[in-house]
């Protein structure tokens, strides 16, 4: 019996195995009690993270919006010819093509991105000349050129997303986005599809001359 005794373990470690198996056995008695979770391809998508959630389109969504429209345009820039507007419904959500901000796309991309955005998408489009520029200055007439493209829609947007620090008066909500054609997927649409109708404008005006 002493020699048993002296393998005991002390006083104060038994009690502290006691409390971990104390532990241990109010655990699997919690994890019975839990539901059995839900197979993950059953479960709704969640965003991918923070800069999911700071996309302008996701937050629209998640407002209550549904039709929202991207608008941009090509020509505040250069010395010469018109300033084109582009206004973009998307009927899907990615389109197979690279989308971008049209500057960061070369003319090829670009060519490719127009057609599928055409096909793909509802789109509007505003033309402003040079002449009516210098009678009402290059945002004024950016504005005017936007307003056409919202009214050329064949759908009305809930909602425009606008490229720029302001937006032209419109009937319905508007959000001015500060380098929106790199932060929001439509915008892109309308940047590429403003600057390949100017683009090719100016070179159809180039053969006339």
């Amino acid at each position: 019996s002493s020699r048993k005794r002296a393998w005991r373990l002390p006083i104060v470690l038994r009690a502290q195995r006691r409390a971990v198996r104390a532990r241990w056995r109010s655990r699997l008695n919690l994890r019975r009690r839990l539901p059995k979770p839900t197979k993950s391809w059953l479960l709704p998508r969640q965003p991918a993270g923070p800069a999911v959630q700071k996309n302008p389109e996701f937050l629209a969504r998640a407002a209550g919006f549904r039709c929202i429209a991207g608008v941009d345009e090509a020509g505040r820039g250069p010395w010469a010819g018109p300033v084109v507007a582009s206004a973009v419904i998307l009927r899907r959500a990615r389109l197979k093509v690279r989308i971008d901000d049209s500057k960061r796309l070369t003319p090829a991309q670009r060519a490719r991105a127009f057609s599928c955005i055409v096909e793909s998408a509802i789109v509007g489009v505003g033309i402003i000349g040079a002449d009516e520029i210098d009678r009402v200055n290059i945002l004024h007439a950016t504005h005017r050129a936007m307003e056409q493209a919202v009214a050329d829609l064949s759908t009305a947007p809930d909602l425009v997303l606008i490229d720029g620090l302001t937006s032209p008066k419109l009937p319905v909500p508007t959000w001015p986005i500060v380098h929106g054609d790199q932060r929001s997927y439509v915008i892109s649409c309308a940047s590429i599809i403003a600057k390949v109708v100017r683009d090719r404008l100016m070179a159809f005006c180039h053969e006339l001359d």
